[in-house]
């Protein structure tokens, strides 16, 4: 579960740096 949660984070991090 813990695993699921930070690959979530990991892609909501990325949103920012795609976006720029």
């Amino acid at each position: 579960d813990k695993k699921h949660r930070f690959y979530i984070v990991s892609a909501l991090a990325t949103t920012p740096i795609d976006l720029k």
